[in-house]
């Protein structure tokens, strides 16, 4: 099924929010009306709880990897 946009603005919020989010168009609407319909079957907590394990997960994927807890302490568990 194919969709047609012709409101201006709709497109242009698209085009942002597909920039901004480095989806493509179609994965920019596809997670923006996601979102809209699970803020309409979530509880506001539980709409707070998921935004929050979003952000998590994109902070998650931008941390570079650093040394373990091996290479922190020594074999009686302290510091080196």
């Amino acid at each position: 099924m194919a969709l047609n946009i012709k409101n201006d603005r709709t497109v242009e919020l698209v085009r942002q929010l597909a920039a901004a989010s480095g989806l493509s168009y179609t994965g920019a609407i596809d997670a923006a009306v996601d979102a809209m319909l699970k803020q309409r079957t979530l509880s506001p907590r539980e709409v707070v709880v998921d935004q929050a394990l979003a952000i998590a997960r994109t902070y998650r994927a931008h941390l570079k990897e650093g040394p373990g807890p091996e290479e922190l302490y020594d074999e009686r568990g302290l510091y080196r």
